[in-house]
């Protein structure tokens, strides 16, 4: 479960976004990372991109 930043506790007006990294990642992980509003970043051969499916929300804390 994801808690409250320390940011918005302390009235921080700056909205995070977050991104799980990972060089081999399960496909359940992935889809979980996204269902909480997390980016994917995932290596490529020698460079990493961004996954992120259709219609994705990130969270914003």
């Amino acid at each position: 479960m994801l808690r409250e930043s320390n940011a918005d506790r302390a009235g921080d007006p700056k909205k995070y976004l977050g991104a799980v990294v990972g060089a081999i990642m399960k496909e359940n992980v992935r889809d979980y990372a996204h269902k909480v509003g997390f980016y994917v970043v995932e290596q490529t051969r020698d460079t990493v991109k961004i996954v992120a499916p259709p219609g994705f929300e990130p969270r914003q804390w």
